[in-house]
């Protein structure tokens, strides 16, 4: 054989082995591995599906609480019992017109202790202290509020905040025009040096 053809002949082999396919034990190790890459790059679903709840503490938001924004309320929050010493106009509900027929006061005579429990009606008159000194249930509201413009009124029919406007004289001079509170005995109290005069309770009619 020439040198000629002995070259012919090995590259003919060389292009051969280059274009026979690969081998299927060298083929298919590269593709099972690339398969388990991919489910792993692929979170699990939950078994909740969309609808499972986040979990407050992931995103550093703190967890909202049942009562969160809600403030427990109280029946004496939005009342400013001591302005209540100023004239205003008096708005009686529908709701709590007729419902109350009077009230019942506690007036304390210092001089010797005593203490007199005594219901009046509105719009009537207790005298004591031996005439000399009267006192008028002018108007009474279970659950006072005073609104905007100094209007006093009540916010329910409930005995919340109970009130009285009293017109208390003593022979015949104005001593006290305004309004007594069961709750605050000391917010607005009739001033005398000898007698005290509290509301104590509402009368339903």
């Amino acid at each position: 054989m020439t040198i000629q053809g002995w070259i012919s002949g090995a590259v003919g082999l060389m292009l051969v082995a280059a274009c026979s396919p690969a081998d299927d034990n060298t083929s298919h190790p590269v593709e099972k591995a690339a398969a388990p890459a991919m489910e792993q790059s692929t979170p699990a679903p939950s078994p909740h599906g969309d609808t499972m709840p986040a979990n407050p503490h992931a995103t550093g938001m703190p967890a909202s609480s049942p009562h969160e924004g809600v403030k427990a309320a109280s029946p004496h929050s939005t009342i400013n019992v001591a302005g209540a010493s100023k004239k205003g106009t008096i708005l009686v509900p529908e709701s709590v017109r007729g419902h109350w027929q009077g009230a019942t006061f506690i007036i304390v005579d210092r001089t010797n202790s005593k203490v007199e429990e005594v219901t009046i009606k509105l719009d009537d008159t207790y005298v004591f202290a031996g005439g000399k000194v009267k006192l008028t249930l002018d108007e009474f509201l279970p659950d006072l509020r005073i609104q905007d413009n100094n209007v006093y009124t009540s916010m329910s029919n409930d005995p919340n905040n109970q009130a009285a406007m009293v017109t208390i004289t003593e022979n015949g001079s104005e001593l006290f025009d305004g309004w007594l509170f069961s709750d605050f005995p000391e917010v607005h109290k009739f001033e005398h040096d000898r007698f005290g005069v509290t509301l104590k309770t509402g009368n339903p009619a």
